[in-house]
């Protein structure tokens, strides 16, 4: 699982930029930004991949209601590429 884990640190940093570029509502960004740093410790604490994909897929559906395709589009990408 640890070549799983450092594949998803990898992708957090440029998921944060995307974010914090992306034309959301404050209270939207702060969520997002707050599921992604619950990702980010999920990961370093190597939770089940199942565990990490679901709450990668939570941020994603969260960014789609919020109107942020392009970001929720870049962790679909992630997601498809990691598992």
């Amino acid at each position: 699982m640890s070549g799983i884990v450092i594949d998803l640190q990898d992708e957090i940093l440029p998921m944060r930029y995307a974010l914090s570029r992306k034309q959301l509502q404050s209270d939207d960004k702060d969520t997002a930004l707050e599921m992604l740093t619950e990702i980010r410790d999920k990961i370093a604490q190597e939770k089940k991949p199942g565990v990490i994909k679901a709450l990668l897929v939570g941020l994603k559906d969260f960014l789609m209601n919020a109107g942020s395709s392009l970001a929720a589009a870049l962790i679909q990408t992630s997601i498809q590429g990691l598992f």
